[in-house]
């Protein structure tokens, strides 16, 4: 059971990447459809539902984007300054890889709000962060429900 709920929820990340890569790359030049919108809804929702049973490696990932996601705001936010300083300009690097795999999954629900990928970033870290505390919290009634039963 396990397996299947993990399979589905790569199978839907995958599906959701690769629907959502393109628009996610050239937003604004290249608008967001309906499909996108759908995909990335249909994502949202597993992703926020699998909260509910996710485990270690599931709040890893959530951490995870968290950061990513913080990490690419403050690159574009700051973006002039850091192309000047070479060290910086080397860990602004990161934020493409991070970008694609975190945010781009998830673009398709810019439909909605219209914002650039920089502030879309922030809206999706805090998705990150509600499923990282849902997930957290469920852990916790799960422990105490075991520790009831004892």
């Amino acid at each position: 059971m396990k397996n299947s709920r993990t399979l589905f929820i790569v199978l839907v990340y995958s599906l959701s990447l690769i629907i959502n890569f393109m628009p996610a790359i050239k937003y604004p030049d290249l608008s967001i459809s309906l499909s996108n919108f759908l995909i990335s809804f249909l994502f949202l929702l597993v992703f926020v539902f699998y909260a509910l049973f996710g485990g270690k490696l599931y709040r890893s990932f959530m951490i995870i984007g968290f950061i990513g996601c913080v990490f690419i705001f403050v690159v574009h936010h700051y973006q002039n300054f850091i192309y000047e300083v070479w060290i910086l300009d080397v860990f602004s690097s990161i934020q493409y890889p991070l970008y694609v795999l975190y945010v781009a999954p998830l673009f398709g629900m810019n439909l909605l709000l219209g914002y650039n990928p920089e502030v879309y970033s922030l809206c999706v870290s805090l998705v990150f962060l509600l499923c990282f505390f849902v997930s957290m919290y469920m852990k916790k009634i799960s422990v105490l429900k075991r520790n009831l039963t004892l």
